[in-house]
C-alpha cells in the first residue's frame, strides 16, 4: 500500500521519487548525506540498510551517484576499505569521522602513479627545504604523507589564500605580450579558440579577490568559502597530494600535484568542492576589435576585466559597466594610462548619456542565475526567473546599447538548462531592430558553464560570438 508522506500528507510509493518531485531540499539534503556514506566507504547496499537515509532500493541510489559523477564500481568500494594504514572498520552505522583521514595511494598499494610535476612557480619547501614535487610528495606514505599535508594546511593557514598578485615588471611583461600578440591567432577555419590565456593574468591581478568569492548557482561554494573551511581545504589538498584517482585514459591511477599557489586554486575546481566561475580570454575581445576597427567601445557587463585589458592593449577608448568590479577596472585602466572609465552601475537601469557614441557595445553578459558573483539586488540573478530576466534585464540594456553604438555584440551559450538562452537573446536583439550581421563559433575544451557535478545545471558546450548592426 502506498504510504503517507509526513511532509505534505500525500500518498506515494517510492520515497525518493517523491522527494525529488515535491521536496527538492529535502530530497538535495538525503542525496548529500548518502554521497558522503558512499565516500566514507560504505556499499550501496550499506547505505540502504544503515537506516541514515531514506533510500531504499539501491538501483536507485546508485543512478543517483552516477548523476553526480561519483564511480560506484565495486573495485572502487574494494580499494577504500583495503587502503593500506586506514584502521577503521566500515560496518553498519560506523562511518569514517572528519577527523579520520584515510590513507593515500602509494607505492604500497598503488604501482601506477601520476607524478604531474610541472608547477607555473617553484613548488613549496617543507621545513628541511625539500621542494614539494610530485615525485617528493609520492615518497611519503601513510602518517608521513598526512604529516606533510597537514604542514601544507599550515602554512596556508598562515600565509592566506593565494592570490594572483603580480609584480610591476610582471604586469609590464604581460601587457606587452598581449599588445604584441596577433589577434587573428585565436581564429581557426572561421571558429574561434577559447584557450589563449595572454593577458589574463592582468586581469586577474587586479580582479582576483572578487572572482574567488563568486560561485555558481545557490548549491555551490566559492573557491574562498572553501579555503576558509578547514575540513573542505584539507580535501582539496588530499586531492592533489595523492589521495584521489583518475581514469582519464582508461588507466586507473593516482593524482599527484607538485604543490605550489596555483595548485591551490586548480585544486578547488578539481576536486570538485568549489565552483570557479567563468574568464573571458582577452585575446577574444582583441580579435573582435580589431575586426570591427573599433576606437571607442562600451562593455556593458565588465566582469573581471578582460575586454577592459584588451581594450587598452589597442588604444581604444573603453567605457564599462560594472555594480561589482568598477573600481577594480578603474584601477586597471589607470595603472595602463588608458582611456576612459567603469561606472558603478547596472546596464539596464544606468542612464547612458554618461557615455560617448562608441562603435562597438560587446560583452559577455551573465546569464540570469548560472553565475552569482555577489549577493546583492544589482546582479542579473535577483531577477525571479528566466523570462523577467529577458525582460528587464536583457532586453532593457540592449535598447540603451543601442542607442549609443554602431554595432552590438555579446557572446553566449546555446542552451542553458531547459531555455534556449543564445536563440532568445538574438530574438531580442532583432526585435529591437538590429540586422543580423554574423556569428562565429566559439570552441572551448572543456565548457565553463557545463559543470553539472557543482551546480546541477547544465549548459550545451557550444559557444556563439554574435554581431548586430544598429
Amino acid at each position: 500500500m502506498p504510504e503517507l508522506c509526513k511532509i505534505c500528507n500525500k500518498t506515494f510509493s517510492r520515497l525518493m521519487l517523491h522527494f525529488r518531485l515535491h521536496h527538492p531540499d529535502q530530497y538535495e539534503q538525503e542525496c548529500v548525506r548518502a554521497m558522503d556514506l558512499f565516500k566514507s566507504g560504505l556499499t550501496l547496499r550499506e547505505i540502504v540498510s544503515s537506516g541514515k537515509t531514506c533510500w531504499k532500493f539501491g538501483a536507485a541510489l546508485n543512478n543517483m551517484l552516477k548523476e553526480n559523477g561519483i564511480d560506484t564500481g565495486k573495485s572502487r568500494i574494494k580499494r577504500i576499505k583495503n587502503t593500506v594504514n586506514n584502521k577503521i572498520q566500515i560496518s553498519k552505522g560506523n562511518i569514517m569521522t572528519s577527523n579520520t583521514i584515510p590513507a593515500p595511494y602509494d607505492s604500497a598499494n598503488s604501482s601506477n602513479p601520476w607524478l604531474l610535476n610541472k608547477p607555473s612557480h617553484p613548488p613549496l619547501k617543507d621545513t628541511k627545504g625539500n621542494p614539494l614535487t610530485a615525485e617528493y610528495i609520492w615518497g611519503k606514505s601513510g602518517q608521513d604523507r598526512i604529516d606533510l599535508l597537514n604542514w601544507v594546511f599550515s602554512y596556508y593557514r598562515a600565509k592566506g589564500y593565494p592570490l594572483p598578485i603580480l609584480s610591476d615588471s610582471e604586469l609590464q611583461s604581460e601587457y606587452d605580450k598581449l599588445k604584441s600578440k596577433n589577434p587573428s591567432c585565436v581564429i581557426t577555419n572561421g571558429t574561434i579558440i577559447n584557450s589563449n590565456a595572454t593577458g589574463l593574468n592582468i586581469a586577474k591581478h587586479f580582479t582576483g579577490p572578487l572572482f574567488l568569492n563568486a560561485k555558481g548557482g545557490k548549491k555551490t561554494k566559492s573557491c574562498m568559502e572553501v579555503f576558509n573551511d578547514d575540513e573542505s581545504f584539507k580535501k582539496v589538498l588530499r586531492n592533489r597530494m595523492g589521495w584521489a584517482k583518475s581514469k582519464e585514459d582508461g588507466t586507473d591511477r593516482p593524482y599527484v600535484f607538485a604543490i605550489d599557489d596555483d595548485m591551490i586554486t586548480q585544486g578547488m575546481r578539481s576536486s570538485g568542492l568549489a565552483y570557479s566561475v567563468s574568464h573571458f580570454k582577452p585575446m577574444i575581445a582583441k580579435y573582435i576589435y580589431s575586426k570591427y576597427n573599433v576606437k571607442k567601445t562600451i562593455d556593458y557587463s565588465s566582469g573581471w576585466g578582460a575586454r577592459c585589458v584588451a581594450a587598452l592593449s589597442l588604444g581604444i577608448e573603453y567605457y564599462g559597466i560594472d555594480p561589482l568590479t568598477s573600481g577594480k577596472i578603474n584601477e586597471m585602466i589607470k595603472y595602463f594610462n588608458g582611456f576612459g572609465k567603469a561606472v558603478d552601475g547596472c546596464s539596464e537601469k544606468l542612464d547612458y548619456s554618461v557615455f560617448p557614441s562608441v562603435d562597438l557595445s560587446f560583452s559577455s553578459p551573465p546569464f540570469f542565475d548560472l553565475e552569482i558573483y555577489a549577493e546583492d539586488d544589482k546582479q542579473s540573478s535577483h531577477y525571479t526567473n528566466y523570462n523577467e530576466w529577458l525582460e528587464k534585464y536583457w532586453t532593457e540594456t540592449v535598447k540603451k546599447c543601442y542607442n549609443k553604438s554602431n554595432y552590438f555584440s555579446f557572446m553566449a551559450v546555446e542552451k542553458v538548462s531547459k531555455n534556449n538562452l543564445l536563440d532568445d537573446m538574438k530574438s531580442v536583439c532583432e526585435k529591437e531592430g538590429g540586422t543580423f550581421a554574423e556569428a562565429i563559433p566559439v570552441k572551448t575544451s572543456t565548457n565553463h558553464l557545463s559543470n553539472k557535478k557543482t551546480t546541477g545545471r547544465v549548459s550545451k558546450k557550444t559557444e556563439f560570438l554574435i554581431v548586430y548592426k544598429v
